[in-house]
């Protein structure tokens, strides 16, 4: 019997033995799961020069640019967030969201941001509870205030806001063409300072007691950008002739704008507060074709509108796309911009055409090829953090020879 069970028992090994090893050659041929919404996670969070990305971006790279949207569409936001006052904090500095009751990730929300005015009583917690008492959130909308302690004139104030703008979209479910800018006294300066030097973020700005940009050309920049300003007649600290000014220039321009001029002195007026939130409720940003813009250069990577600039100094660029195929530029002075890259996707442009005209006045016209790419998707949105702002095709021009 032992040996009858003994052979019994060696058969059987033999017999797992082979299971076993065909399994194991079976999982070993079996093709690597393909790269999903995890993948896609953490190829944002890693830094830009990491190994992990790098290998995380080969593995992204063999998936669909439609596949590749679909999944980009689903990492925001990250999970549900509660009703009322959260902190958080950005390398930046920190801000803080009042979200609306019965907020849920399942729906996106409008975002106003506000700025708070200068001094040591003035903070996130002034500009998003005193202010606005609770309004936005009652009318369905997220309201954050960046906590900066410091005048908004200065570039960490400018980083602040940029990151606030960009953090709060990976925390929230926000209808980023439907974030708005504004400020009291201050925060109205800041709100007249970065609104113009930011017009493809927002969708409206609501200066309150603010001074605006002196050059009219800096104005031109908000182009469709509508204004909300109100001012005390009154105001002692920052005097209402700068808001007169501000509305004289809109009129010229043709800027859509409305004008409150208050009685009263150094205020926020928050008894028009209620109109100013269902005035915000009618603005969307619209994805433009056309625009001015006068800026610098040399700073982080910005892609205004459509376009992405490189050089050193300041420049004025005209842009507009034709009947969706053509792309005309002309720079003033036409030497600061050295490179110019085209982000473009299919509202923008026809991709079944496979290719666009660019035109740059003063230096000629040329034909580049148009293609829809993986790298072109994960690097646009690297930048703006704005899932409605992700551009699947991309064209650089160097700008620095004798042909566009």
């Amino acid at each position: 019997m032992v040996g009858q069970g003994g052979a019994s028992f060696g058969s059987a090994s033999l017999f797992l033995l082979a299971f076993l090893t065909s399994a194991e050659v079976s999982v070993a041929a079996r093709p690597p799961a393909p790269a999903g919404r995890v993948d896609l996670r953490k190829y944002f969070q890693h830094p830009e020069a990491s190994p992990d990305r790098a290998a995380l971006k080969k593995r992204l790279s063999r998936l669909s640019v439609s596949k590749l949207l679909s999944l980009l569409r689903g990492i925001e936001p990250l999970g549900p967030r509660p009703a009322g006052l959260s902190r958080f904090e950005t390398p930046e500095g920190a801000y803080l969201v009042i979200a609306p009751k019965g907020y849920t990730p399942k729906k996106s929300y409008p975002l106003h941001i506000e700025l708070h005015g200068h001094g040591s009583a003035q903070t996130g917690h002034t500009a998003c509870e005193r202010y606005w008492q609770g309004e936005p959130a009652a009318a369905g909308i997220l309201l954050a205030c960046p906590d900066l302690r410091d005048r908004w004139t200065t570039p960490r104030a400018e980083r602040l806001l940029i990151a606030t703008y960009k953090d709060v979209q990976q925390r929230y479910n926000v209808a980023t063409h439907r974030v708005t800018l504004g400020g009291f006294s201050g925060g109205g300066i800041g709100t007249w300072m970065m609104g113009p030097e930011y017009p493809d973020f927002f969708a409206a700005l609501v200066p309150r007691a603010g001074i605006p940009p002196r050059a009219d050309e800096v104005m031109a920049n908000l182009n469709g950008l509508p204004v909300y300003l109100v001012h005390g007649r009154g105001d002692p600290t920052i005097p209402v002739s700068n808001s007169r000014r501000a509305a004289e220039v809109m009129k010229r321009l043709g800027v859509e704008h409305i004008y409150r001029e208050e009685a009263g002195g150094h205020e926020f007026f928050g008894r028009l507060n209620t109109a100013i939130v269902r005035w915000l409720l009618t603005k969307s940003r619209p994805s433009r074709r056309a625009f001015r813009y006068r800026g610098r250069l040399g700073g982080e990577r910005r892609i205004v509108h459509f376009l992405e600039l490189r050089g050193t100094g300041v420049v004025t660029v005209n842009a507009r796309i034709e009947k969706r195929r053509r792309v005309v530029l002309s720079f003033d002075p036409p030497g600061v911009a050295t490179e110019v890259r085209l982000h473009l996707n299919r509202k923008l442009v026809d991709m079944a055409r496979k290719n666009v005209v660019v035109e740059i006045k003063g230096r000629g016209t040329r034909t580049y090829p148009l293609k829809e790419t993986v790298a072109e998707v994960l690097d646009s949105y690297d930048v703006t953090r704005d899932l409605r702002r992700v551009y699947t095709a991309g064209v650089t021009i160097r700008l620095s020879g004798k042909s566009p």
